[in-house]
């Protein structure tokens, strides 16, 4: 398990229809604009790392089909949450 990181403030900028946007949708689900904001960042990246990983391993696969079992060891120690062999079916032996 990852040890947990301190959080730290960050600053976007958003123009004030996006930010009442957040605030109403905020409000309707009950929720924070921060606790919005977090899951919506967290919701994004964990699409595109999937979709990243996922030509990543399948490219790799094609090129250095070799290599496939090695490439696969990485991400399952890496811990990444989309490496697993119902995901990426080349590293089903793992």
């Amino acid at each position: 398990a990852m040890a947990a990181s301190a959080v730290r403030p960050v600053a976007i900028k958003i123009d004030e229809d996006i930010k009442a946007r957040v605030k109403r949708l905020a409000q309707a689900r009950q929720r924070t604009p921060h606790w919005l904001m977090r899951d919506a960042i967290t919701q994004y990246l964990d699409r595109k790392e999937k979709i990243y990983l996922l030509n990543l391993i399948d490219s790799a696969s094609i090129l250095y089909p070799k290599n496939a079992p090695k490439i696969c060891a990485q991400y399952y120690a890496y811990g990444h949450p989309y490496a697993s062999h119902t995901i990426f079916p080349t590293c089903k032996n793992r």
